[in-house]
């Protein structure tokens, strides 16, 4: 039998290649770590964007009919799959230790940034799921696995910095801040941890995690100085020590958006999908009849109340009611169309947290984008809280997105400090900006 692997790699190696090069997403990402303007969400962005176009490749290029009795035999996996996934490696983690030569640079260490080594574990795991069954039957479970492999990087060079760097006499930590709606196993991870006494699961990451990991380099003195590993804001000891937020928007699957970043727009047709959400249905409604709508956000709000993924409705002055399914951490209701979504009333529901009686209220994604779009009353459902809001103001996303920030920040202080006691960062947020901002409205308790 011929050796297939040598043109086997070589056709997949370009196709990789090509899918990278023609991502216009992957290469803003780039960009951004090269001009030292990135931070570790940026690192994880550019990650997945290497593990989307790996996957695309496979599923592309690679399926039963072309192995040798439809199977990626192990022997033939570690000549193939193992440079690919070696090459992922290697991307994500060149770009991993540029975001950290900046952090290091701002933070005034003179200490080299250290390059995570490879986690062949990782990589024999892989190859043995590809090797595992018929090709064609092992390929979904694969491909699944490849966005963690790759995000997995990330992790890896947080680590090894903060490891290097504590040998070398500095007291960096890492403090974990649990994300809304996480996980029970999530939630046990959240604290402060300083080298050398860091566990190692704190830079592990389930799927669509999102909770916060922040990155304080230490001087040798302990000043406490600290820098988000996201966002790249710097704090000093009287925030970083007496952390007790709990909830914030994290590294992966649910990145901080950028409201100039648009969502992904739809003709607003039944079956309409980005991959995660899908419009589910379009039915007529007459929106001027107050009562009709009423009772429709009202059955939502019922039904959806305990949902474990987010779902929505958008109720439209054209005349129809879109129904949405999303994940868990998100649903997207741009896919009903730009035109539909301007002065519609709409709703979602958020997942109720593990040993709590509700969710959080309005992220700071849910106002952008009813700027973004000129909605009008937006309502909330998750357990018992019953929340909305509408904003008739006059900023722009930008401004807003701005506003959202100084007043998430003014809550997290008042947690730092003792003066707040909640477990609700959003709503608290929300009920802020309802007291800055001319135009919000923020209802409680519907």
């Amino acid at each position: 039998m011929d050796d297939i692997a040598p043109v086997l790699l070589e056709e997949l190696q370009d196709a990789f290649k090509r899918e990278l090069e023609a991502d216009s997403r992957a290469d803003t990402l780039l960009n951004m770590i090269r001009n030292g303007k990135a931070t570790y969400e940026t690192a994880g962005n550019y990650a997945e964007q290497v593990a989307n176009a790996l996957t695309a490749t496979l599923g592309s290029h690679l399926s039963g009919d072309v192995l040798p009795d439809g199977k990626l035999y192990w022997n033939l996996a570690d000549r193939v799959l193992r440079p690919l996934l070696e090459r992922d490696h290697a991307l994500v983690s060149e770009a991993a230790v540029q975001v950290q030569t900046a952090l290091n640079q701002a933070a005034g260490i003179g200490i080299k940034a250290q390059v995570p080594p490879l986690n062949t574990n990782r990589v024999d795991g892989l190859l043995n799921m590809a090797a595992a069954a018929q090709y064609d039957e092992a390929a979904p479970q694969l491909l699944q696995a490849i966005p963690t492999f790759s995000r997995a990087v990330v992790d890896d060079s947080l680590k090894a910095n903060v490891d290097f760097q504590g040998k070398a006499g500095l007291y960096p930590k890492i403090i974990r801040t649990a994300e809304s709606h996480c996980c029970e196993w999530c939630s046990r991870l959240a604290g402060v941890y300083e080298y050398p006494g860091v566990p190692k699961d704190v830079y592990r990451r389930h799927a669509r995690c999102r909770c916060v990991v922040e990155y304080d380099p230490g001087t040798g003195k302990r000043s406490g100085k600290r820098q988000d590993v996201w966002t790249k804001r710097w704090t000093g000891p009287g925030e970083s020590d007496k952390i007790k937020a709990r909830r914030a928007v994290g590294l992966f699957g649910g990145e901080a958006k950028d409201p100039k970043v648009l969502m992904a727009r739809s003709s607003g047709q039944p079956g309409a999908t980005d991959g995660h959400s899908v419009l589910n249905s379009v039915e007529p409604i007459d929106f001027g009849n107050k009562r009709a709508v009423a009772d429709a956000v009202s059955a939502f709000l019922q039904q959806h109340s305990d949902s474990p993924v987010e779902h929505a409705i958008v109720i439209s002055p054209n005349g129809h009611i879109y129904r949405l399914t999303g994940i868990h951490g998100s649903v997207n209701t741009s896919l009903v169309g730009e035109d539909a979504l301007r002065g519609s009333i709409g709703a979602h529901n958020h997942p109720v947290w593990d040993g709590f009686n509700s969710g959080d209220s309005f992220s700071r994604e849910d106002v952008i984008f009813s700027v973004e779009h000129k909605t009008g009353m937006e309502y909330l459902t998750s357990g018992v809280r019953r929340n909305a809001f509408v904003y008739n103001g006059e900023l722009s996303p930008q401004e807003m997105y701005e506003a959202y920030n100084r007043a998430r920040d003014e809550v997290r202080q008042k947690m730092f400090e003792g003066l707040l006691d909640s477990e609700f960062e959003q709503e608290e947020t929300v009920r802020l900006l309802a007291t800055q901002l001319e135009g919000f409205e923020f209802h409680e308790r519907l």
